[in-house]
C-alpha cells in the first residue's frame, strides 16, 4: 500500500516533465492550477510575486488561479471568498501595471486583470461596473494585438467578452452593451478560443477548459465537447472535476449514438460508469431534448431522474413541466403535488429556490385545474 502511494506521489511530481520537455515556471503554474494541485500553484505564484513585486504579471495570474479553484478545489471552499481574491489580485495588477510607459506584457496582464474584474462584477450582477471593466480589458488587449498579432493569449479576454455579449446579453443589458461597443459574434469568438487553445503561452489551458464547457453546455456540440474533455482529462489526471466532466460527456455521447433505451440497461450503475452523481446531468439532458421538441424522450429522461433521485423536489418539477408541455395534464398536476411534498425535506436546495419552486408548482396546479374545470 505504501509502495503504491509512493509511486502515485512520484507520478504527480514528474508528470510535468513529460507534459513539457523543459517546463517554465509559467507552464508549471498553469499545469498545477488545472491539475487541481492548489498548494503547488499557489506556492509558485507567491514565489514569483516576491521575486517580481513591481510586475503586474503574477498578480494578474493569481486571478484565474482563484477563479478556477472554485471548480477544482478538492475540499469545500467558499466561492464568495475566492471571488474576493479574484478582485483583490486583479486590482493589484492594474494598480502596478497601469503607468505611462507600458510594455506589451504590461498591457496583456493589465487587460487580463480587467477581464477578471468584469467577471467578478458580472457574477454580482453589478453590470455597469462589469461593462466598464470589460471595456478597459478590450482596449488594452486590442492594443496588444495591434502591436503584435502573434500574441494569441491576448485574444482570450476578448473572446470571453465577445462570446458573452453574443450569447448572454439580451434586452436592456444587450442594448447597453451595444451602446458601449460590446456586441459580439459567437462564431468568431469560438474560432479565437481555438486559436488560444492551440498557440497560447499563458492561457492555453484556460482556453481549452472554457471550450470544453461552452461546447457542452451552450453550443451543445457533444463531438467537440468530448474531444476537448478527453484532451483535458489526459493532460490533467489529478483534476477530479475534469475527470467527472469527461465521464458525463461520454455518457451524453452514448445516449446520442445508441438512444435512450441504453439507460434502462445501465440505470443502476450510471454513477459508477459515467459520474451521474446528481440530478443536474439528466435534467440538463431532458431540457436539451425538450428544446429539440422531443418531448416523449425528455419525459423518459425525467422519469428516470425521478427514479434515481426520488427525494429531489426539482426533478419532479421538471417532469411536471414536461408532462404539461406534452398535454398530459393529469400527470402534470399529480407530479407537481409530489414536488410540493418533497420540498420541505429537500436539503439540496436553498430557501430562495424552495420558495420559487413552491410558487411554480402551485401556479401550475391552479392553471391546469382551472383548464380542466373550463373544459
Amino acid at each position: 500500500m505504501k509502495f503504491k502511494k509512493a509511486v502515485a506521489t512520484l507520478f504527480f511530481i514528474i508528470l510535468p516533465v513529460f507534459v513539457f520537455a523543459n517546463p517554465t515556471v509559467d507552464q508549471l503554474i498553469s499545469f498545477y492550477t488545472f491539475n487541481a494541485d492548489w498548494t503547488r500553484a499557489d506556492s509558485l505564484l507567491d514565489a514569483q510575486i516576491r521575486a517580481n513585486p513591481d510586475q503586474a504579471k503574477y498578480y494578474a495570474l493569481k486571478a484565474p488561479f482563484y477563479f478556477y479553484t472554485r471548480y477544482f478545489a478538492q475540499a469545500a471552499v467558499d466561492p464568495d471568498s475566492l471571488m474576493e481574491n479574484v478582485l483583490k489580485y486583479s486590482q493589484t495588477a492594474i494598480a502596478i501595471g497601469e503607468k505611462e510607459d507600458m510594455t506589451l506584457d504590461d498591457k496583456l496582464f493589465v487587460g487580463t486583470a480587467y477581464g477578471f474584474q468584469s467577471r467578478y462584477y458580472g457574477r454580482r450582477t453589478d453590470f455597469w461596473d462589469a461593462f466598464w471593466a470589460a471595456r478597459a480589458c478590450r482596449n488594452y488587449l486590442n492594443e496588444v494585438i495591434d502591436e503584435d498579432p502573434s500574441r494569441a493569449d491576448a485574444y482570450l479576454g476578448l473572446d470571453v467578452i465577445e462570446y458573452f455579449s453574443a450569447t448572454r446579453l439580451t434586452g436592456f443589458y444587450g442594448f447597453i452593451a451595444w451602446l458601449v461597443g460590446m456586441d459580439g459574434d459567437r462564431e468568431v469568438a469560438l474560432q479565437k478560443f481555438e486559436l488560444v487553445a492551440e498557440k497560447g503561452i499563458y492561457f492555453k489551458d484556460e482556453a481549452r477548459f472554457i471550450l470544453s464547457m461552452l461546447y457542452r453546455y451552450i453550443e451543445e456540440d457533444l463531438t467537440q465537447a468530448q474531444k476537448m474533455n478527453e484532451t483535458l482529462a489526459a493532460q490533467f489526471p489529478g483534476n477530479n472535476f475534469i475527470a467527472l466532466q469527461n465521464q458525463q460527456v461520454r455518457f451524453l455521447s452514448l445516449i446520442e449514438v445508441e438512444g435512450i433505451d441504453v439507460l434502462e440497461d445501465s440505470a443502476d450503475s450510471l454513477d459508477v460508469k459515467y459520474g451521474i452523481t446528481n440530478p443536474g446531468i439528466l435534467n440538463g439532458l431532458g431540457y436539451t431534448l425538450t428544446n429539440q421538441n422531443r418531448l416523449d424522450d425528455a419525459i423518459r429522461i425525467f422519469e428516470l431522474n425521478v427514479r434515481l433521485f426520488p427525494d429531489n423536489a426539482n426533478v419532479y418539477d421538471s417532469l411536471s413541466e414536461t408532462y404539461e408541455a406534452a398535454g398530459k395534464y393529469e400527470l402534470a398536476i399529480k407530479t407537481a403535488r409530489i414536488c410540493l411534498e418533497k420540498l420541505e425535506q429537500d436539503q439540496t436546495i436553498n430557501d430562495e429556490f424552495r420558495v420559487r419552486l413552491r410558487q411554480i408548482s402551485n401556479d401550475r396546479i391552479n392553471a391546469l385545474e382551472s383548464r380542466s374545470a373550463d373544459s
